[in-house]
């Protein structure tokens, strides 16, 4: 597969021929979850310290002439701790259970609950190389990467992507060689550098993500024949 190599100018300057990562076959059934495997990956595990709502020191004896039991006076079972004592008699509270004052939860989430899903590493990067080959996508010269202000970067989006501005939308990707450090703050446009992609940054929901690619950045991906 062969594409024409654009100026910042958006005139062609030569053609140059793809690396095999740009053939692989469309496969969105795939990306969807090495996608949803990804984002399941930045999940934070979550809940209640084991010990919550089970600090305090609690009695719920039945048994005749138990300290602190409450057998023979026709109280529930609940767990209960003493607040104060007057001869035989107690003031308790209900302490411990689910549904008292400080007691513990029913059915609180749980820190160890695996919320990980795995894909193999043949699968991730044949998503990788589906979600690459698949998107629309435009190569610019590596002058490109020198640029500095974001009103030039905007200017070459704008003549090679037909980009705009937009809040809240997810634009185009800019695909940059490893020791590159463009960085830019426009609306929706990422970039990223060629060793560090990864199927969340190449896609847009479950679908390919408008890209612009450097030269270097395609002879890197050629040389090191990274996702393969």
């Amino acid at each position: 597969m062969k594409i024409d190599i654009l100026n910042i100018n958006g005139e062609k300057t030569k053609t140059i021929e793809l690396p095999e990562q740009f053939n692989e076959l469309y496969r969105v059934d795939l990306m969807q979850r090495a996608v949803v495997a990804y984002q399941s990956s930045l999940r934070q595990p979550y809940g209640p310290s084991k010990e919550a709502g089970k600090r305090a020191v609690i009695s719920n004896s039945k048994r005749r002439r138990a300290f602190r039991g409450v057998y023979g006076y026709g109280i529930s079972r609940m767990p209960k701790k003493a607040l104060s004592k007057k001869g035989s008699r107690i003031n308790w509270v209900g302490a411990f259970a689910p549904g008292t004052v400080s007691g513990r939860r029913a059915h609180p989430p749980k820190p160890e609950k695996g919320l990980v899903k795995k894909i193999n590493k043949k699968e991730k990067f044949k998503a990788i190389r589906s979600a690459i080959s698949a998107a629309e996508k435009r190569v610019v010269e590596s002058s490109f990467e020198n640029l500095v202000k974001t009103k030039d970067i905007k200017r070459v989006l704008q003549k090679l992507l037909n980009y705009q501005e937009r809040k809240n939308k997810k634009g185009p990707l800019i695909v940059i060689s490893k020791n590159c450090s463009l960085r830019t703050s426009l609306p929706g446009v990422d970039v990223c550098q060629l060793d560090k992609l990864n199927i969340q940054m190449l896609t847009k929901g479950f679908l390919p993500r408008e890209s612009l690619w450097s030269e270097q950045a395609i002879e890197e991906l050629k040389n090191d024949k990274l996702y393969l």
